[in-house]
C-alpha cells in the first residue's frame, strides 16, 4: 500500500513536470516565432531604406534635369535673343533654322548627360528631342522652299 502511494505521488510529479516541461516547449516556440518576426521587420525596414534612397535619388535625378532644362531653355532664349540681332540680309527660316539647330545641340547634350539615369528622364529627353527633330524637319522645308523661290 505504502508503494501504491509512494508510486502515485510519483507519478504526480511526473505529469506535474510533463506539463511543466510542455509549457517551457511552448513558451519556446512562441519566443522563435517572435525572433522570426524581428528578423522579418530588419528586413522590412532594410528594403524601406533602400527604397527612400532610391526615391531621394530620383528625385535629385528630377531636379538635376528640370535644372539643366531650365539653363538650356534660357541658353535658347539667350540664342534667339543673338539671332534677331543677325544682319538684315538674314532670312527667317535661315534664322529658325539655326534656332532650332542650336536647341537640338543642347538637348542632344541634355540627353547624354543623363544616359543611363532613370527611365523616365530618358524618355522625357527623347520625347523633346523628338518633337524639336519634328520642327527642324519643317523649317528645314522651309528653307528649301525659299532656296527654290531665288
Amino acid at each position: 500500500m505504502k508503494l501504491e502511494i509512494h508510486l502515485e505521488k510519483k507519478d504526480g510529479k511526473i505529469d506535474g513536470q510533463a506539463k511543466e516541461i510542455a509549457a517551457l516547449k511552448k513558451q519556446l516556440a512562441e519566443n522563435a516565432k517572435g525572433d522570426a518576426l524581428k528578423e522579418q521587420v530588419g528586413t522590412l525596414n532594410a528594403t524601406l531604406t533602400k527604397h527612400k534612397a532610391l526615391t531621394r535619388l530620383q528625385a535629385t535625378q528630377i531636379v538635376e534635369f528640370e535644372e539643366a532644362l531650365w539653363n538650356a531653355n534660357k541658353a535658347k532664349e539667350d540664342a534667339e535673343d543673338r539671332l534677331l540681332g543677325a544682319p538684315a540680309g538674314a532670312d527667317t527660316a535661315n534664322r529658325d533654322l539655326r534656332a532650332k539647330n542650336f536647341q537640338l545641340r543642347d538637348l542632344q547634350k541634355s540627353l547624354d548627360k543623363y544616359q543611363g539615369k532613370a527611365k523616365a528622364l530618358a524618355y522625357l529627353s527623347k520625347g523633346q528631342l523628338s518633337q524639336l527633330h519634328e520642327e527642324l524637319t519643317g523649317t528645314l522645308g522651309s528653307v528649301s522652299a525659299a532656296m527654290e523661290e531665288k
